[in-house]
């Protein structure tokens, strides 16, 4: 209904009421009775044409109304539905941690990133992404164009709403330089208490829509004016007035139907307990003792309720409306102290509609700015009123700076501001006379709050809700696409390298027992090598012993067993360097063995350091000393068959000088190789005869033996050599010597090449074992990331559609009011 028409209305009660006496208006004043508030005058009774008009008027509100409850009942489900999708992502945080957008470097303007309309924030502003519903302004695009499956190219260089994090640090850092020091977990604890936080606000909008009355919260800074605003409005004296701050609590006028028809206050300790049918609840106060209940006890009360009539008729009163409950909620000034400043804006949340008293004089200071600004938030609408107006002379420049500031504050309250922005003098309204003529701006002003209050409820009560969704909605909107991007992101990421790893981890699988095969046949290739041309080695050394130029000085005989040795270490000297020679041999192999096994491994791509080897420290090990006796009869090999045969032909007188010449020519025969010699001179005596040779055997024995004693002196150097080094060769071969030698180095190197083949072993099983876990961390990577991309692509479209349907909810109902505003 438009406000010529209600205008009307209130020029036919006022002819109505002409004719009445000055006495019987003066009686509706308040007056005490029994020390209660109450009211002592008469039943007012309207015009038939009033009637009439009042009548039309309440018709047209109960279609409104019908309009009205149908539209709360679906904004309701969209407050469950934003709910769930909050308490969604809260319980998600604790399994993907939300990753919050911010900016990482200096915004650049360009056209996939943020933009600004006005004051309106919107989170997104691209070609191939959606903008986030504000306000039912945005157009909707298909979710699927939207929703981006990379953010490497987009710069989420957001402006979030409700669950903005808003940091501060005493070296004044910025947010997003806050950010980038944080941990994620601390970013989503953060993001979970803004979430948090959100779910309580909606769980109040939810309440506040089914709770069929509306309370009006009348705020300002201090001395604004709010109380006798109030009073003002009510045409009594409820509330205290005084020139010194005297509203320490929050004080709510309520109609008196409320309490049963009875005028009454109510002090109350704990608000959630109160019922005012329990007398326990609260503290009913004489009216005598308001003032200084409210004034001095705020430490005490946390509210007081006060029950009271409004003198005028229901389509002009405010609390007695016929339409719905009105409350009004007086509260402490702004500024008056910083703990109920803090209540101020708790207190907010849980109002339907703000009227904001603002000192004239005093324009609005920092505490109203910060008020309104964070009002803003919820309220597209704010009701403000310039009281103390009549005190200014300049009234077009205070005018002027005031629109300018609502302008930045509050843009859509600046744009209708011819009706929700009133400069009124609230102290010059007659009491008295509840028709006072006087001041047409505060009638316009009390006509444009009762429109904004009754007639357009879905701009004072539901307006905050809408407004409040759209905000959150965006915000998950922005929310669920940055996450949905990262986490599709890391999904792509997570399938490349898993295909990178799966291929890798089934081809160590497969090649492992090849590859330890083949280290093991080198392995015992090496050895096998290392044993061959040890032995093969040591034997041609051995052999050649009696080969080798001595470099032994022979003295004389009676140094001869001192030259036996001295020849003796000289051909062991041999075989040593032989097997030293052996021993590099063995340990170039084992080298060249362990870098058949390094390439091996490389091959596989295997990772980690191979086991470093000191082939040196495993082969320093000396070899075994070789102990060889030589003794006289090593030098002397005597052969008694010929003795035998001779000692049957002697007579017994010559038979021990013939053994002895017989042992002697037999001795030098054996050494030095005269066999043939000797056989020729046993034929010579045979032929001679026995007896002759008898006489003649002494002189040819001493012939003989000094003939044998000459040579054995003149060669004696190169036949001891001889059986000496034969000694030794003997010795070795007997011993095996060549064959354990071969053994010795072949099981040394056996062990290095074990040592490393352990090693690739182990590597190999390291190499599986790593890439098993890195397989199963990608699966779990991949149903995880697939997971939230799932999820957050739901959220992100749910978030879509719940926005679209609030948007159409807001044209539907703005269509059913023929789109006017006021």
């Amino acid at each position: 209904m438009s406000a010529s028409f209600n205008n009307d209305t209130r020029a036919a009660r006022r002819h109505s009421l002409a004719a009445e006496s000055p006495t019987s208006i003066a009686n509706g004043r308040s007056s005490l009775s029994g020390g209660r508030l109450t009211a002592s005058y008469p039943p007012l009774v309207s015009s038939p044409e009033s009637s009439e008009m009042g009548g039309l008027e309440r018709s047209s509100v109960g279609v409104d109304q019908h309009a009205y409850a149908g539209k709360c009942n679906r904004l309701m489900k969209l407050l469950g539905g934003t709910s769930a999708l909050l308490k969604g992502l809260r319980e998600n945080n604790d399994r993907w941690l939300i990753l919050y957008p911010h900016q990482t470097s200096p915004k650049i303007q360009r056209a996939q990133s943020f933009s600004e309309k006005g004051n309106d924030r919107y989170p997104l502003k691209r070609s191939n992404s959606f903008s986030a519903p504000h306000n039912g302004d945005s157009d909707f695009m298909d979710e699927d164009s939207r929703l981006v499956t990379s953010v490497d190219t987009l710069e989420f260089h957001t402006r979030l709403n409700v669950l903005k994090l808003e940091m501060k640090s005493h070296d004044h850092q910025s947010t997003e330089e806050i950010m980038e020091s944080l941990e994620k977990s601390s970013i989503a604890e953060l993001l979970n208490k803004r979430i948090d936080k959100s779910l309580k606000h909606l769980t109040s909008l939810h309440a506040r829509i089914a709770d069929k009355s509306s309370k009006v919260l009348v705020a300002g800074d201090l001395n604004a004016g709010k109380s006798t605003l109030v009073n003002a409005l009510l045409r009594r004296q409820v509330l205290p007035v005084d020139q010194q701050p005297c509203t320490t609590m929050f004080c709510e006028v309520l109609d008196a139907r409320e309490n049963g028809g009875v005028e009454a206050i109510h002090a109350i300790k704990n608000i959630e307990s109160y019922n005012r049918e329990d007398p326990a609840t609260f503290t009913e106060i004489q009216y005598s003792d308001l003032y200084e209940t409210a004034s001095e006890h705020g430490d005490i009360y946390k509210q007081l309720k006060i029950y009271c009539r409004d003198r005028r008729i229901s389509e002009e009163s405010l609390l007695h409306n016929g339409v719905v409950d009105i409350a009004l909620v007086d509260c402490p000034g702004l500024n008056s102290d910083s703990l109920k400043t803090m209540a101020v804006f708790a207190r907010q949340e849980e109002i339907d509609v703000i009227v904001f008293v603002v000192s004239a004089e005093n324009h609005f200071t920092l505490s109203a700015n910060q008020f309104l600004r964070n009002a803003s938030n919820e309220k597209a609408y704010l009701f403000i009123i310039v009281n103390k107006f009549d005190e200014i002379k300049n009234k077009k420049k205070c005018e002027k700076i005031i629109l300018d500031q609502i302008q930045q504050i509050s843009p859509r309250t600046y744009e209708h501001s011819e009706h929700l922005v009133h400069f009124v003098s609230a102290n010059s309204i007659n009491l008295d006379n509840p028709y006072d003529q006087k001041i047409a701006e505060f009638e316009k002003m009390e006509e444009d709050l009762r429109n904004f209050v009754l007639k357009k409820r879905s701009k004072s009560k539901l307006a905050p809700a809408e407004h409040y969704l759209s905000n959150v909605l965006a915000d998950i909107t922005v929310l669920s696409e940055y996450n949905h991007g990262k986490a599709e992101e890391e999904y792509q990421n997570a399938i490349s390298e898993f295909n990178e790893a799966k291929p890798l981890y089934d081809t160590l699988r497969m090649k492992r027992n090849q590859v330890i095969e083949e280290a093991e046949k080198i392995a015992e290739d090496t050895s096998a090598n290392i044993h061959k041309y040890t032995k093969e080695n040591l034997e041609k050394a051995i052999n050649g012993v009696h080969k080798l130029p001595t470099k032994c000085e022979w003295s004389s005989i009676l140094y001869v067993w001192q030259y036996v040795l001295e020849v003796k270490d000289e051909a062991l000297g041999s075989i040593e360097q032989a097997t030293r020679e052996n021993e590099d041999f063995a340990k170039n192999m084992t080298a060249e063995g362990a870098e058949k096994i390094k390439l091996l491994a490389d091959a596989n791509q295997l990772s980690g350091e191979a086991r470093q080897v000191n082939i040196s420290k495993l082969f320093g090990r000396q070899p075994t000393e070789i102990l060889i006796h030589i003794g006289p009869t090593d030098l002397f090999d005597i052969d008694f068959e010929f003795s035998d045969k001779l000692g049957e032909k002697l007579s017994d007188k010559l038979q021990m000088a013939t053994l002895s010449g017989g042992a002697l020519v037999v001795v030098a025969s054996k050494y030095l190789g005269y066999k043939s010699a000797l056989t020729t001179l046993w034929r010579f005596g045979n032929f001679v005869g026995f007896d002759n040779m008898k006489r003649l055997a002494i002189p040819i024995l001493l012939l003989a033996g000094a003939g044998t004693t000459y040579y054995l002196f003149s060669d004696m150097q190169r036949v001891v050599t001889c059986k000496v080094r034969q000694k030794v060769r003997k010795h070795l071969m007997a011993e095996d010597y060549a064959d354990g030698e071969g053994k010795r180095l072949a099981r040394y190197g056996r062990k290095v090449m074990r040592k490393i083949t352990n090693d690739l072993q182990i590597r190999f099983h390291d190499a599986v074992q790593e890439q098993e876990k890195r397989c199963k961390r990608l699966r779990e990577a991949l149903k995880e990331t697939g997971e939230a991309k799932n999820y957050f692509g739901d959220v992100f479209k749910k978030s879509i559609e719940m926005s679209e349907t609030l948007k159409f909810l807001k044209i539907d109902l703005e269509e059913r009011e023929q789109l006017t505003v006021f």
